[in-house]
């Protein structure tokens, strides 16, 4: 059982990388943006980068609660 916790620990770390630091640069960038919007500094192109950068943090949650079931 040790060997395939290890595999499995090496596998997800190869495939989804650590979400923990994911998590967290994706919610700087999230804050930086929320930012430049209540600044009405967001153009289309910010603002379609935001919604790429929500559903990347979704899908990071999404994991995040996947693995600590």
């Amino acid at each position: 059982m040790k060997f395939f916790k290890r595999e499995i620990k090496t596998w997800n770390k190869e495939v989804f990388g650590d979400i923990h630091i994911r998590k967290t640069n994706n919610n700087k960038d999230d804050k930086k943006l929320d930012l430049e919007d209540e600044n009405n500094e967001l153009n289309e192109g910010k603002k379609k980068e935001k919604r790429e950068l929500l559903a990347k943090l979704q899908k990071v949650m999404f994991n995040q609660e996947a693995l600590e079931k």
